[in-house]
Protein backbone atom coordinates (compact mmCIF):
# COMPACT_ATOMS: atom_id res chain seq x y z
CA UNK A 1 0.00 0.00 0.00
CA UNK A 2 2.75 2.45 0.48
CA UNK A 3 4.45 1.69 -2.68
CA UNK A 4 1.78 2.60 -4.37
CA UNK A 5 0.82 5.74 -2.77
CA UNK A 6 4.75 6.70 -3.57
CA UNK A 7 4.19 5.43 -7.33
CA UNK A 8 0.64 7.72 -7.64
CA UNK A 9 2.65 10.42 -5.87
CA UNK A 10 5.74 10.26 -7.87
CA UNK A 11 3.57 9.98 -11.22
CA UNK A 12 1.17 12.58 -10.26
CA UNK A 13 4.39 15.39 -9.68
CA UNK A 14 5.96 13.94 -13.16
CA UNK A 15 8.94 12.43 -10.96
CA UNK A 16 11.21 9.19 -11.38
CA UNK A 17 10.70 6.73 -8.22
CA UNK A 18 13.74 4.83 -8.02
CA UNK A 19 15.53 2.47 -4.46
CA UNK A 20 18.62 1.87 -3.88
CA UNK A 21 18.96 -1.60 -2.63
CA UNK A 22 22.14 -3.67 -0.96
CA UNK A 23 21.71 -6.53 -2.25
CA UNK A 24 21.80 -9.64 1.33
CA UNK A 25 20.10 -12.19 2.42
CA UNK A 26 18.25 -10.09 4.82
CA UNK A 27 17.09 -7.50 2.58
CA UNK A 28 15.80 -10.29 -0.50
CA UNK A 29 11.96 -10.13 0.83
CA UNK A 30 12.40 -6.69 0.15
CA UNK A 31 13.83 -7.05 -3.26
CA UNK A 32 10.95 -9.13 -4.07
CA UNK A 33 8.70 -6.26 -3.06
CA UNK A 34 10.12 -3.92 -5.59
CA UNK A 35 10.40 -6.88 -8.30
CA UNK A 36 6.30 -7.34 -8.15
CA UNK A 37 5.88 -3.39 -7.55
CA UNK A 38 6.84 -3.33 -11.40
CA UNK A 39 10.23 -1.76 -10.54
CA UNK A 40 13.37 -2.93 -12.88
CA UNK A 41 16.81 -2.86 -12.41
CA UNK A 42 18.76 0.38 -14.32
CA UNK A 43 22.47 -0.18 -12.67
CA UNK A 44 24.23 -2.52 -10.59
CA UNK A 45 27.70 -1.18 -8.48
CA UNK A 46 28.99 -3.94 -6.75
CA UNK A 47 26.09 -4.98 -4.08
CA UNK A 48 23.71 -1.57 -4.55
CA UNK A 49 21.05 -2.05 -7.19
CA UNK A 50 19.51 1.04 -8.72
CA UNK A 51 16.10 0.05 -9.67
CA UNK A 52 12.96 1.94 -10.77
CA UNK A 53 9.45 2.15 -11.40
CA UNK A 54 7.91 3.28 -15.20
CA UNK A 55 4.58 3.55 -13.26
CA UNK A 56 2.56 1.19 -16.18
CA UNK A 57 1.54 -1.64 -13.18
CA UNK A 58 0.21 0.51 -10.29
CA UNK A 59 -2.21 -1.63 -8.17
CA UNK A 60 -5.59 0.21 -6.55
CA UNK A 61 -5.76 0.18 -2.85
CA UNK A 62 -7.76 -2.19 -1.48
CA UNK A 63 -11.19 -2.08 -1.39
CA UNK A 64 -11.18 -3.69 2.50
CA UNK A 65 -8.72 -0.99 3.26
CA UNK A 66 -9.65 2.51 4.81
CA UNK A 67 -6.74 5.27 3.25
CA UNK A 68 -6.81 8.48 5.30
CA UNK A 69 -4.12 10.40 3.33
CA UNK A 70 -3.21 13.73 5.14
CA UNK A 71 -0.25 16.37 3.82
Amino acid sequence: VMLNYLLNLAQEKNLPLRAEFVANNRNRMMYITYKFAGFKEIDKQDNLVILENNFQQIQPFPDYLKIDITD
